[in-house]
């Protein structure tokens, strides 16, 4: 199925222009590939030669900066990348706990960022053979079909909405420690005032991509990871969603925390309960 959708990209829509993102969209569908023909889903490796094997597919196209985000987490800060302006992120899989375990939710998640400015992003859903792609300004396409149909704002009763709250409690960051208050505090308001049970897929990319296309109405995460999120950032922008931190701030690579709905009662709550948190 993989193999199939890679030799389909070069005819979709918007990537027959766009070079540097059908670059990322064979990228993504490598990366997957690799995922899906290992043996085991237990060796420590599998990621490193996944993404190694993305990247040399992007190095096709472009010789530039590169970024995985295990490379980040080990070897470089956020001045180096405000320092670089211009680079790719790779997270090679979204999910590595479900895939491990053999289930189904975790994605490929490719960004693009430019003069510090996010503009492009592609997540892959391998199980589901569902490419997501976008380019801010360009709009939103999901296996070759634009996503038109209108994001209308819904009342929260009855939506589907994900929170995440990754990081223990006792964090030495002040701030990651309040963003994560917020979200527990978001969780039980949602689960006792309003009968609500929040979804946490472990798949950020995939997520955020579900919200681009209307079928989640809220994604709250305590911490932005370096690679993990900006993709599915792009494609809700891309989307003309507005994207907010917990803070209630624009939000951009190196700030933390994501906040994006189709329910305006759902950012109150969540945006309170961060100014509520200490």
């Amino acid at each position: 199925m993989a193999r199939r959708l890679e030799q389909r990209l070069e005819n979709f829509p918007l990537l027959k222009r766009d070079e540097g993102l059908l670059a990322m969209t064979k990228a993504a569908v490598v990366i997957g590939q690799s995922f899906l023909k290992a043996s085991t889903r237990t060796d420590q490796n599998i990621p490193l030669l996944a993404e190694k094997k993305g990247i040399e597919r992007l190095q096709e196209y472009d010789s530039g900066l590169v970024i995985r985000g295990k490379k980040f987490r080990e070897e470089l800060s956020w001045d180096d990348l405000a320092k670089a302006g211009t680079y790719v992120l790779v997270h090679g899989v979204n999910g590595y706990d479900n895939y491990q375990n053999g289930l189904e939710l975790w994605d490929v998640s490719i960004a693009s960022v430019k003069d510090n400015k996010l503009q492009a992003g592609v997540v892959f859903v391998p199980e589901f053979n569902k490419l997501y792609y976008g380019r801010i300004g360009e709009g939103v396409y999901l296996n070759g079909h634009q996503l038109t149909d209108p994001l209308i704002q819904r009342p929260l009763r009855g939506a589907l909405i994900e929170v995440t709250d990754l990081f223990p409690i006792n964090t030495p960051d002040p701030r990651v420690a309040r963003a994560v208050m917020a979200a527990r505090k978001t969780i039980l308001e949602l689960k006792d005032k309003h009968q609500i049970e929040p979804r946490n897929l472990q798949s950020g990319g995939y997520s955020l991509g579900l919200v681009a296309e209307g079928g989640l109405a809220g994604y709250m995460s305590a911490w932005t990871g370096i690679s993990n999120l900006p993709a599915g950032v792009a494609l809700c922008r891309a989307r003309g969603m507005n994207v907010l931190t917990t803070e209630g701030n624009k939000w951009q690579p190196n700030i933390l925390g994501v906040l994006v709905t189709h329910v305006p009662e759902f950012s109150e709550m969540a945006q309170r309960n961060y100014r509520d948190s200490n």
